[in-house]
C-alpha cells in the first residue's frame, strides 16, 4: 500500500490489528522475542508492528494464531478494547498475587502511546524538524510532562 492509498479508515484497521496484537502479547504472557521466533523475524520487527511503523503481513498473522492458538477473527474484526473488557473480567485484578494488573497498566500504556504516535508512524511523516518535535513531546508524555506546558512557550518565544 503506498502514501496515496491510506485513508482514515486504513489506519484505523491497521490501529486496531496493532492494539489486538499488544493485548493478546502482552495478556498472554509473551515477550516481543517470543512473539518474533513465532514468525521468524527480529523482536525489533514486532515493535515495528505494534507502533504502526510497519504492518504485520496477512500470513504472519494467521501464522501466529494458529501458532499460540489466538482467534484470528479478533483481529479482524474485533474492537481490542471490548476484548480487554471480557478478559479482565476473568481475572481477580483485586488478588494482590495476580501479574493480570501489572500486564493491564502495560496494555494501556502502549495503547495510549499508540494513540499518540500511531498516525504519524502509519503514514510515515518524514519532516526532520516535525519527527524532532513528535519524539520530543512524546517523550515529555512518557515523562508525565504536558508537552504544551514546555515546547509551546519556548517555540513562541515565551521563555
Amino acid at each position: 500500500m503506498n502514501k496515496k492509498d491510506k485513508t482514515e479508515h486504513t489506519y484505523h484497521i491497521a490501529k486496531n490489528i496493532a492494539k489486538n496484537l499488544i493485548l493478546h502479547r502482552v495478556w498472554k504472557g509473551f515477550t516481543q522475542s517470543q512473539i518474533a521466533d513465532s514468525i521468524g523475524v527480529t523482536f525489533q520487527q514486532v515493535q515495528k508492528y505494534e507502533k504502526l511503523i510497519n504492518r504485520i503481513s496477512a500470513e504472519s498473522l494467521i501464522d501466529l494464531c494458529q501458532k499460540r492458538k489466538w482467534d484470528i477473527s479478533v483481529f479482524a474484526s474485533g474492537n481490542p478494547e471490548t476484548t480487554l473488557g471480557i478478559w479482565k473480567q476473568e481475572v481477580n485484578l483485586e488478588d494482590p498475587e495476580s501479574i493480570y494488573q501489572l500486564r493491564l497498566e502495560q496494555i494501556l500504556k502502549a495503547w495510549a502511546k499508540l494513540d499518540r504516535i500511531g498516525k504519524t508512524n502509519y503514514y510515515h511523516v518524514r519532516n526532520t524538524m516535525v519527527n524532532k518535535l513528535i519524539k520530543i513531546s512524546n517523550d515529555l508524555e512518557d515523562a508525565g510532562i504536558n508537552p504544551k506546558d514546555t515546547i509551546l512557550p519556548i517555540v513562541k518565544g515565551d521563555r
